[in-house]
């Protein structure tokens, strides 16, 4: 399992999305991230990695 850090500035932008299925499709990526799937990520340096959608 991780752990996800949220963040007041990522809250504010995910409670700010338009597109409810878009803010729901990143509440459930960011869920099975916390589950151990990470999915398709990339090495961005670091020790920063992006997921992708």
């Amino acid at each position: 399992m991780y752990k996800i850090k949220r963040t007041d500035d990522f809250s504010n932008w995910l409670d700010g999305l338009k597109d409810p299925i878009t803010k729901q499709r990143l509440v459930v990526r960011l869920r099975k991230a916390m589950n151990g799937n990470l999915g398709d990520t990339k090495f961005v340096g670091e020790g920063v990695f992006e997921f992708r959608l």
